[in-house]
């Protein structure tokens, strides 16, 4: 049995983008993934005049809660500086268990 919502049928599509989601998911909660997203962060600024970046929050689970939407001319900076702030606290919660002698 795939679930507990099924009786004995496997919906291989729905499966595998499960599998996908929860794959994505793993990889975006590895620690160095921070590292990446911070450095990274400030190409959605300001130098996006005259374009726009897309955004999207998805919570862990698959659940949409903001659709894709477009913002015109990057992130602010104030936007930026929040972002960073929320991925630091993120990997600092991320690295609160530390093997021995670390």
């Amino acid at each position: 049995m795939c679930c507990e919502n099924c009786e004995g049928k496997v919906d291989t599509t729905s499966m595998i983008n499960d599998l996908e989601r929860r794959l994505a998911e793993s990889k975006a909660q590895q620690v160095h993934q921070y590292h990446f997203a911070s450095v990274n962060l400030n190409n959605a600024g300001d130098h996006n005049q005259g374009g726009a970046v897309i955004i999207s929050i998805t919570a862990l689970g698959g659940k949409v809660i903001v659709d894709p939407v477009a913002i015109k001319n990057g992130l602010g900076s104030e936007t930026i500086e929040a972002l960073q702030a929320d991925l630091l606290r993120s990997y600092n919660d991320a690295i609160q268990f530390k093997p021995k002698g670390a």
